[in-house]
């Protein structure tokens, strides 16, 4: 989705394709050019307003076609909660003018899309060779009722971008073979929204103050400061783990879900330092454990250059034709020598032995 409300709330903060107005040029060489974001965010944010609208818009089912969420129900109630700026994205229509589709077939009623496969419907069509092991693809040629950023959703939300009143445009999508139902039908609703930007202008404004001020970060850790006007919850873009760690104003408080995605975390009013680190559970004992066998395989090293021997090698075997590393020649020729006395001793006991049954 390109606009100034999704790139700058999830921090994209440059990029090198066309840029939006809010978009600074800040390199161009090589026929490539870079756009820095002015209005981006970060992703620690307090949230002033009531974050329970949010939440109802995100239950959604186990099959991801069947949500019922909408981009615009969803974003709007999101800024709603974190500063209680509101129709964001507003609700409009689309003429659908004809379709094209591939591997099933697609009817349009008012406010839904019926597709079916080569057996769905009540009249079969054996003209649409239907394969269940490839996706369904659906081609949709429609015209804007109104001027604006448009979006639309089937299935998935979909940046069509800026267009005029009565202009014309198309978009697909696909379906996979396990969505149609018993009588081979799918069917699914399309929403469109047109996407204000002032409105994202105003919202900007509020948001850059409720903020973290980020003074220091790294690959597995956030500092700064943030200011809340009373208790609040703050919400952040990165996915909840458990091996977060959060300290307000050095005192650890507890890391939350979120929307069962999103890391959040309570503040009460006033400005405080904020310390984010994310911290493996059982790194502490795994790095202990690593030291002492390192420790150990150095010690083993160092007694073994110095001519001592170790009790798996007294157990090998070590021939004459074994060229060892210089430093370890003194050491094999040691080894060699107490062979070859313990293999003399044994001859002479032999004899001995023989001499006195002879006697």
């Amino acid at each position: 989705n390109r606009d100034g409300y999704s790139e700058g709330i999830n921090e994209e903060k440059y990029n090198y394709e066309e840029p939006l107005n809010q978009y600074e040029e800040v390199s161009d060489k090589d026929n490539f050019t870079v756009h820095k974001n002015e209005k981006v965010l970060s992703p620690v944010i307090v949230a002033e307003g009531d974050m329970e609208e949010y939440l109802s818009c995100q239950k959604y089912e186990e099959n991801i076609y069947e949500r019922y969420n909408t981009l615009g129900d969803a974003n709007n109630a999101l800024l709603k909660g974190l500063c209680k700026e509101d129709n964001l994205f507003k609700e409009t229509d689309i003429k659908i003018k004809s379709i094209d589709t591939e591997n099933c077939r697609a009817y349009v009623t008012k406010n839904h899309m019926i597709v079916a496969d080569a057996n769905g419907g009540s009249n079969k069509d054996t003209s649409v060779e239907y394969n269940s092991n490839f996706n369904s693809v659906i081609t949709v040629h429609c015209t804007a009722k109104e001027a604006g950023d448009l979006y639309v959703r089937v299935v998935k939300p979909q940046h069509i971008g800026m267009v005029k009143a009565g202009e014309e445009f198309s978009f697909s999508f696909e379906l996979e073979s396990n969505v149609f139902n018993e009588f081979g039908l799918f069917v699914i609703d399309y929403n469109s929204w047109i996407y204000d930007s002032e409105k994202w202008d105003a919202a900007y404004e509020k948001l850059k103050g409720q903020q973290l001020d980020i003074k220091k970060y790294g690959s597995n850790f956030l500092k700064g400061t943030l200011t809340s006007t009373k208790d609040n919850m703050v919400f952040t873009t990165i996915p909840y783990d458990d091996n977060w760690n959060i300290y307000v104003d050095g005192k650890k408080v507890k890391a939350e879900e979120f929307a069962d995605s999103s890391l959040s975390f309570d503040v009460t009013k006033g400005e405080h330092e904020i310390f984010m680190e994310y911290k493996q559970k059982g790194f502490a004992a795994g790095l202990l454990i690593s030291l002492i066998f390192l420790a150990l395989g150095i010690a083993m090293c160092v007694y073994y250059k110095k001519g001592k021997s170790c009790f798996w090698l007294e157990k090998g075997v070590v021939t004459e034709d074994y060229e060892p590393p210089v430093n370890q020649k003194a050491i094999f020729k040691r080894k060699i020598m107490h062979r070859e006395k313990r293999e003399e001793d044994k001859e002479a006991e032999e004899e001995k032995t023989e001499a006195e049954t002879e006697k």
